[in-house]
């Protein structure tokens, strides 16, 4: 995430890039935070999946940042309709 700054500043990626990638850590952090403490994270797990129907791009990218359980978990919400967020 340090990097981003310096990498948006040299004009190495663009804000929108940057934005996206800062939006879905923060996604990826918030449920890993929830789950560390007992919480569900139904909500966000949505709103991910959401993002990844949006962009189906974003799942291969984020896929290395996310257990393959949560892969397959999104990937048989897109199958079942659900994750329209």
């Amino acid at each position: 995430m340090l990097n981003l700054d310096r990498n948006l500043l040299l004009g190495l990626i663009s804000l929108k890039d940057a934005t996206f990638i800062q939006r879905n850590v923060k996604i990826i952090l918030d449920v890993q935070l929830k789950r560390a403490s007992g919480e569900s994270p139904v909500h966000d797990e949505a709103a991910l999946a959401a993002i990844c129907r949006r962009d189906p791009a974003a799942l291969n990218e984020l896929a290395p940042f996310l257990g393959d359980a949560w892969v397959q978990s999104l990937m048989q919400s897109f199958r079942d309709g659900r994750g329209d967020g």
